[in-house]
């Protein structure tokens, strides 16, 4: 690898891990197309690199949010169990999909995530959320002004099958699961969006070791492209996680969704590439 190879990916990665912080998603949505698309790596690599990064995010990110009161431990800990079971099956069902297939479904994806938040949430829905008695109840400080927010957390049925499809996504395309439980806990459980953020941070730490000893025994993981990944990652992951603290939640709603729509955009025109 040259030195300007190494200065990419490095810039890559420290992208990558601010917006996976400050949005939930772990990073690999930005850094596994970027490897495919800028770096010419195989796709099992470029997912394999990404997960082993979605590990470094988590860490550098988890610590801030729980430091600050915003992870809902209890509740990600409950999404874990379906999580980490999806994770394993789809790392084991990833090498055996084609390029064009993974391309089709993460550009599917997060086509169908961004509009959801896009969405302006339906009264009646919001209403009905509300009204339902919640499993779990939390509490957070809004910064900067300081303001106590509590919620409820309702659907636990729906929030444990969200998190068996986000393992299976986080394994097959390397994201990291967030583009799946940051939308499933906003629109459908009732979780406020910084609330959700942080406790996706704290989750896909813990689902993407579920996924890397997979990757690892396949022989996917390529030290020389996964090591500059992971550092970038941390490093940009701290600064992601302060901003998105002190940030607006229709900022990080919106900011959220044209990421999502841009990638997909990337991943549609490889899944009918020549």
């Amino acid at each position: 690898m040259s030195p300007s190879d190494l200065g990419v990916i490095l810039a890559i990665a420290l992208a990558a891990g601010a917006f996976g912080a400050m949005l939930g998603l772990g990073g690999g949505i930005i850094l596994v197309p970027a490897l495919i698309l800028l770096q010419g790596a195989p796709r099992t690599e470029a997912v394999a690199a990404s997960v082993v990064s979605v590990i470094a995010t988590s860490s550098a990110a988890a610590i801030a949010y729980v430091r600050d009161h915003y992870t809902d431990i209890r509740l990600g800990l409950i999404l874990e169990t379906s999580t980490a079971v999806g994770a394993v099956a789809g790392a084991l069902l990833a090498g055996h999909l084609s390029d064009r297939l993974v391309a089709a479904l993460f550009a599917t994806l997060l086509v169908s995530a961004a509009v959801s938040l896009l969405r302006r949430r339906d009264e009646e829905a919001a209403v009905a959320i509300a009204s339902e008695t919640p499993f779990l109840e939390g509490s957070y400080t809004a910064l900067p002004a300081g303001e106590t927010v509590r919620y409820g957390v309702v659907r636990l049925r729906e929030g444990l099958a969200g998190g068996l499809l986000a393992g299976m996504v986080s394994a097959i395309l390397g994201v990291g699961g967030g583009l799946v439980k940051v939308p499933l806990m906003v629109l459908r459980m009732g979780v406020p969006m910084r609330v959700a953020i942080a406790t996706s941070n704290f989750m896909i730490g813990v689902t993407a070791v579920a996924t890397a000893v997979p990757y690892y025994a396949a022989g996917y993981v390529n030290p020389y492209l996964a090591a500059p990944c992971a550092l970038g990652v941390l490093i940009g992951a701290r600064t992601g996680a302060r901003f998105a603290q002190r940030s607006r939640s229709l900022l990080l709603r919106r900011t959220f969704a044209c990421v999502l729509l841009y990638t997909a955009y990337t991943m549609a025109r490889r899944s009918v590439a020549p």
